[in-house]
């Protein structure tokens, strides 16, 4: 009893003492303590580790003097009733602040980090809603100055704001939200990219296929080295940021990346020549995937994959073709099974595994180092003509527009970014390097449009693709730079690259962020006024009192129609039969194509009426319904 009482009174000294020192210390000193008791904790751990061991003199000494030498002071008793309270500290040490305090902290942690993760969410989540609440107050505007804005223009405008704020309350954007290159090249490019080879207008793009080829090809490698070229010369002379040549190269290609949203969408509001609206957005589409080889090709050069510039040709030239393969083999895939299956029956599971097949070759593309926006891009094109007729009449429906939903949801995303990315990050700014980046990118627009287009006029056929000096400057204007250059020096910002100096990499991404948002404030905001003043007399007086609106959500129809194909190449042929001008080259290849098409494809990969009775499809009523509804409401 006498022991049992000393050890309690010991303990209580102890406690007490060791509470009065607490209060005392400083804060360095408590980190000691804390420290010390996890000591204890452990030596606790080791007396009754089940061999029996006292603890440790050192222990018990180091113990003795944190908690004030109690035990010293106390006799035999003392000494055995210090003991007592050390195993007791060693217990409790173990127990209560060396388990439970670690795990508290560490879960209080966890738990403030899922909470700011959460609101961050939230804000941004905000953020994009307000934006397209605000696009629709731009479609429901009245003033005509207001419809001239493009979407991209005011999410850029509500992102500038919203980063201002973060910047004037002592906030970075890299505490609300980062966005990685892997996150724009995984998640927000590909809905782009499919959506545009989806919504393509396969007739019109085909004909005109060897024109597009020329402007999407040959003219975005003829920018990237005008492009490259000036850079270089005019760092090495002391007029702009100097770069090396490789350095030139990769700016080049990433900036040569263009987006024409807002420009394709007057031309489908004031139903502008079908040849320029498919050359632009052929060109647009095509360049996208271009300038993505082109630059990963010139990162190869860093990693020192290629000895030559011709091995780097040849890189190109495969990467190109076999991500095209890919990508058609995985819609023809999907084609045949949608075909051969009755997931019609089933629109939920339909349209899910619709989503599993558009995804499928950008991630089998990238893992087999290819191209993953050429795939998806080839998977669009080829899905639309083929798997987009097995499905369900409600799935077609709800695959067009669930297709161009996240389009805009990933456009309006990054162009957000954008916005907050002007006030909020460190820029490292080159006035020089941004104003002849700018006149570089004009003059590398103007050698790629006016050439290109001579060569066309001049040696196409009668009757066939002929350019104007009007629609030529337009296409000219239509040469904004937008979400792919942003994402591309990105991921060259973040890329581990010691041949590129992390000054070079801000002063490129600042650069490229300023060319992004001046080309589409300038040329996306003057688009519509600039094709009001080119437009004729005659397509003026047809055009007044006409609804326009800069609007990709508004302007672009319905994506895919069974009357441009077959249909449209049988009349070419019956007129050519029927009279003596024969048909241009171009146009009777792709009638030929689409006699092959119809007689041997598509037996095979689209779905007949043999194949799915009228009463076989649950639902199917339904869904015509909608899709008639739908149709309706668009006419």
């Amino acid at each position: 009893m006498v022991t049992a009482h000393a050890g309690d009174s010991a303990a209580e000294a102890v406690s007490s003492e060791a509470a009065r020192r607490r209060q005392s210390m400083h804060p360095i000193s408590r980190s000691a303590g804390t420290e010390l008791r996890r000591q204890a904790g452990a030596a606790g751990a080791r007396s009754r580790g089940g061999v029996g061991e006292e603890i440790e003199e050192r222990d018990l000494g180091r113990m003795r003097r944190r908690f004030g030498g109690g035990g010293d002071r106390g006799g035999g008793l003392g000494v055995w009733g210090g003991r007592l309270a050390a195993a007791t500290a060693g217990w409790l040490g173990a127990g209560l602040v060396g388990v439970y305090g670690e795990q508290t902290a560490q879960e209080i942690s966890q738990e403030v980090e899922e909470k700011a993760q959460s609101w961050n969410m939230v804000i941004v989540i905000t953020l994009l809603g307000v934006c397209i609440f605000c696009t629709y107050l731009l479609l429901s505007s009245k003033l005509k100055w207001v419809k001239y804005l493009p979407e991209s223009v005011v999410t850029i405008i509500l992102g500038i704001a919203a980063g201002s704020f973060l910047a004037v309350s002592g906030q970075t954007l890299s505490n609300l939200i980062t966005f990685d290159p892997q996150t724009f090249f995984i998640y927000l490019l590909p809905p782009i990219i499919f959506e545009s080879g989806y919504s393509l207008h396969k007739g019109n793009f085909f004909i005109n296929l060897g024109s597009i080829l020329l402007f999407a090809v040959f003219g975005t490698l003829i920018s990237t080295v005008f492009v490259a070229l000036g850079a270089y010369f005019l760092g090495q002379v002391g007029i702009s940021y100097p770069l090396t040549m490789l350095d030139s190269l990769t700016f080049g290609s990433l900036i040569s990346a263009t987006d024409p949203v807002a420009t394709l969408a007057i031309f489908h509001a004031l139903d502008v020549n079908p040849t320029l609206y498919m050359l632009v957005f052929g060109e647009s589409v095509l360049n996208d995937a271009v300038a993505v080889v082109l630059f990963r090709t010139c990162l190869s050069f860093y990693e020192r994959e290629h000895e030559s510039w011709m091995a780097a040709v040849m890189q190109f030239i495969n990467v190109s073709i076999f991500s095209g393969v890919v990508g058609v083999i995985v819609s023809l895939f999907s084609a045949l099974v949608f075909k051969l299956t009755k997931l019609y029956q089933h629109p939920s599971l339909e349209m899910a595994l619709m989503f599993i097949f558009a995804y499928l070759p950008y991630l089998l593309a990238e893992a087999l180092n290819l191209s993953g926006i050429m795939a998806i891009l080839f998977c669009g094109i080829v899905m639309s003509h083929y798997t987009h007729y097995n499905l369900s009449p409600a799935t077609q429906m709800t695959a067009a527009q669930s297709f161009r939903s996240m389009a805009f949801m990933a456009e309006t995303a990054i162009f957000a970014y954008m916005g907050l990315s002007l006030p909020t990050l460190t820029h490292r700014w080159h006035v020089g390097f941004i104003i002849s980046s700018m006149g570089l990118i004009l003059l590398g627009r103007a050698l790629n449009i006016f050439p290109i287009a001579f060569l066309i006029n001049r040696y196409s056929e009668p009757g066939t693709v002929q350019l104007n000096k009007k629609e030529q400057f337009i296409m000219w204007f239509s040469g904004l730079r937008g979400a792919i250059a942003f994402s591309l020096v990105l991921n060259l910002q973040s890329h581990s690259l010691t041949a590129v100096s992390p000054e070079t990499k801000s002063v490129l991404v600042t650069t490229t962020l300023v060319v992004v948002l001046a080309t589409v404030f300038v040329f996306g905001g003057g688009t519509a006024p600039l094709l009001e003043l080119l437009l004729s007399p005659e397509k003026k007086s047809q055009e007044q009192g006409r609804d326009v609106h800069v609007s990709k959500t508004t302007e672009f129809g319905a994506p895919l129609r069974k009357e441009d194909t077959w249909e449209e190449y049988e009349a070419c042929a019956d007129d050519e039969r029927s009279s003596s001008i024969p048909m241009p080259r171009n146009v009777r290849r792709v009638a030929g194509f689409e006699r092959f098409d119809q007689l041997y494809l598509v037996p095979i990969f689209r779905v007949t009426e043999s194949d799915r009775p009228p009463g076989d499809m649950e639902g199917e009523t339904d869904g015509c319904e909608m899709a008639a509804l739908s149709d309706k409401d668009s006419n």
